[in-house]
């Protein structure tokens, strides 16, 4: 279907699972283990019960506290999502990712996209490379670069 160096696409579009969740998780573990990045996957359902009506924000620092995480870091796009005070006041320390790969060319100007995309550009070689390509960013300071 694609060229060699764009497998990974093609492992990921013979998935047969219809769940949606379980094919973000698959994609995630066969990403990660292409580009050589060590990690230990958790899933929050096997953390936490969805029906103990948590969702977002508060979410997030109960599966830090039963991770016992000290630091989360999410990518920059999510800045307006998290308060830091709710972060500090569990003693985690938040933190925002942000690229600093270059962009993908489009009609619109520069933009980035996801891992696939670089996987696609730059294949798997390439892609490894540009991983060291980040800032790990206050919250304060991601806050002004979106601004």
């Amino acid at each position: 279907m694609f060229p060699s160096h764009l497998e990974p696409i093609n492992t990921l579009l013979d998935f047969t699972d219809a769940n949606v969740a379980h094919f973000n998780a698959e994609s995630l573990r066969d990403i990660a283990k292409r580009l050589g990045i060590r990690c230990r996957f958790v899933n929050a359902s096997e953390v936490m019960n969805s029906q103990e009506g948590l969702r977002g924000e508060a979410r997030v620092l109960e599966l830090c506290k039963r991770l016992r995480a000290r630091h989360f870091i999410n990518p920059i796009g999510g800045v307006g999502l998290y308060t830091p005070s709710r972060f500090d006041d569990s003693e985690i320390k938040l933190s925002f990712f942000r690229t600093t790969a270059p962009p993908s060319k489009t009609t619109s100007g520069p933009m980035h996209f996801s891992i696939i995309d670089l996987m696609m550009r730059h294949g798997i070689r390439g892609c490894r490379k540009l991983l060291t390509n980040h800032e790990i960013l206050h919250p304060a300071m991601a806050q002004e670069l979106l601004v």
